[in-house]
């Protein structure tokens, strides 16, 4: 199915009202994020329901619907039972029930492997100065 962006309504002023990203969940992975109007229903049909982390789980098997406006979600992102986002970093696995997505990925420890030593401080010379008689 094709999903597409709505276009923001203005205010009165000509801004641009704020939007809701909502992302389609599948199997804990975000498969598409679309930007709706709407904060109380999402683009994704009626069989899709809502999955809202304050009222308890996220599932991470089957489809859901999430809210994730002022996170950096993107296509293809692992989400935990808590529906907090985050990149897959090289996992090819969804996260288990209880596996934070707040905790280092396997791609931060190649990162850092590759990262140069930081070279210990120099003290600076002292200089010599003449004084002037």
């Amino acid at each position: 199915m094709k999903y597409e962006d709505e276009a923001p309504r203005h205010s009165a002023a000509g801004f641009p009202l704020p939007q809701t990203a909502w992302a389609l969940v599948r199997d804990g992975s975000i498969e598409i994020i679309v930007k709706k109007n709407s904060r109380d229903v999402h683009p994704f049909g009626d069989e899709v329901e809502i999955a809202d982390p304050h009222a308890g789980p996220i599932p991470l098997d089957g489809v859901c619907a999430l809210r994730v406006t002022g996170t950096l979600a993107h296509t293809g992102d692992l989400v935990d039972d808590k529906g907090n986002v985050t990149p897959r970093e090289g996992r090819d696995r969804p996260l288990r029930p209880g596996e934070s997505a707040m905790h280092s990925g396997p791609g931060a420890a190649r990162v850092a492997a590759k990262v140069a030593p930081v070279a210990e401080p120099v003290a600076p010379e002292s200089e010599q100065h003449e004084s002037a008689e």
